[in-house]
């Protein structure tokens, strides 16, 4: 029987946002396993031409069943279920490679928008019975964040896995490092995630 795998994709650290949860969480899933299936764990840089070259070589070798994004937005306090992305790059604050983009599409010729297709009730409901918090949301912006859902949302639908984004509130250390008036532990993240994964791996065993 073929592996089943979990591919979980976050973001290097960037600017003054050192450490990046959404990278340590990459790296401590990465070998580990929900069930029968295992987690690969890949951090991606904060740059439009690798994630435009590399993520859509990615899933369409990995043959995985799920695909997750996670990305830090430093104003949240609890995780948040992308629900849509949109096929736009439109930022000046630079990426690492020093690149602005404006009314730029992340795929040509394909839809304005598109949506996840994460079970996101199935998952904020198994969530809020263990006393985890996440919830869903409509604010992913037109930043990298964005174009990792959008890709994931584009190639879900050939490549037939349940895939979406997820953003992550600033860990306890990078937030006292530079002043941001919320954060939690790691750890807390972490189990976030995990029950996320849980969940959709539940929703994929009973559904397919």
């Amino acid at each position: 029987m073929p592996e089943k795998k979990i591919i979980l994709m976050g973001y290097s650290f960037f600017d003054k946002y050192y450490l990046n949860p959404s990278e340590e969480i990459a790296k401590l899933l990465d070998g580990q396993s929900i069930e029968e299936f295992s987690i690969k764990g890949i951090v991606l840089p904060v740059s439009v031409e690798k994630v435009k070259k590399e993520v859509p070589r990615i899933l369409m070798s990995e043959n995985a069943s799920i695909v997750l994004g996670l990305g830090l937005s430093p104003i949240i306090d609890k995780p948040v279920i992308e629900l849509s992305f949109v096929n736009l790059l439109y930022f000046t604050r630079p990426d690492i490679d020093g690149m602005t983009y404006k009314f730029e599409s992340i795929v040509e010729n394909a839809p304005m928008v598109l949506s996840t297709n994460l079970p996101f009730k199935e998952i904020c409901e198994e969530c809020e019975h263990k006393g985890i918090g996440v919830r869903p949301g409509v604010g992913i912006g037109t930043y990298l964040c964005n174009m990792l859902g959008y890709l994931i949302a584009y190639f879900a639908r050939t490549k037939k896995f349940i895939g979406g984004f997820i953003h992550i509130p600033p860990h306890t250390d990078l937030a006292m490092r530079i002043g941001l008036p919320v954060s939690v532990s790691l750890h807390e993240i972490l189990d976030s995630i995990k029950c996320v994964l849980r969940a959709t791996v539940k929703y994929v065993k009973r559904y397919g």
